[in-house]
């Protein structure tokens, strides 16, 4: 069971984010107008989705220097609040997953180290936010509203040189090991058995996967720290221990 942030940390609302041998198929429908309302599988797992608590997590990396700017090149940081992220695997190699909405400028970072030869350099972080962060997961959100979140909060520097952020409940120092945009094509270049009468047109922007190694933990937080959660479009806390039945094998919750 989940519950509200308490009083002294702001709620807020984020915007609906947009996670066998192939057949060929002709060229995909062209997609629905504006108009024209979201398919109803994709709205009901939308809703779904909605509803479960979900954890909040903060990518950074460093955006490459610009070859205007004059002297030595400085580093550019980047911050993506993420939609998705999830452990895929602990053996043979730690891996994890998230998604990111295309257009993105940390996927185009992310989507450079791989012809960057860095591997295993772990060129991004992902920063599990704790519930007193709520704040900075918003700021990360939107950069329509705030173009630079990182004069807002304190952060220090991975071995790498990706920011990371104090307070949160770790963070994940990743070298990114693939990627493939979820799209027609993008499916079915993975063998994805996809046919026509399987797509759901969407009005919204592709999504680029993206799996990652696990290089290194950052941050070891103190036990007791409690994760944000985002569920039903707000940030919330874990609420307290629900008591388990007399056949539970754990004790009720005092």
């Amino acid at each position: 069971m989940t519950a509200r942030i308490p009083a002294r940390s702001v709620v807020h609302r984020l915007p609906t984010s947009p996670s066998a041998r192939c057949r060929h198929y002709q060229s995909p429908p062209p997609p629905p107008p504006a108009s024209e309302p979201e398919p109803a599988l994709q709205h009901s797992i939308r809703a779904l989705f909605r509803r479960t608590a979900q954890p909040v997590a903060v990518l950074t990396t460093l955006l490459p220097p610009s070859p205007s700017d004059p002297g030595p090149p400085k580093p550019t940081y980047h911050g993506a609040t993420l939609s998705s992220f999830t452990s895929i695997s602990l053996a043979p190699l730690p891996l994890v997953a998230f998604s990111l909405r295309l257009p993105s400028r940390a996927a185009q970072a992310i989507d450079r180290s791989f012809s960057a030869a860095s591997y295993p350099r772990a060129s991004l972080v992902v920063n599990m936010l704790s519930a007193e962060q709520a704040e900075l997961a918003r700021h990360f959100s939107r950069p329509d509203l705030y173009p630079e979140p990182w004069g807002m909060h304190e952060f220090a520097l991975s071995e790498e040189g990706v920011p990371v952020f104090p307070g949160s409940l770790g963070a994940l120092s990743c070298t990114p090991v693939t990627s493939f945009p979820l799209d027609w094509g993008g499916l079915r270049k993975l063998g994805v058995n996809v046919g026509p009468e399987m797509v759901q047109e969407s009005r919204e922007n592709t999504s680029e996967l993206f799996i990652a190694q696990v290089v290194r933990v950052e941050l070891k937080n103190k036990h007791g720290s409690h994760p944000l959660l985002y569920q039903d479009r707000v940030f919330k806390a874990v609420g307290e221990e629900l008591p388990l039945s007399e056949n539970g094998i754990e004790k009720p919750a005092r």
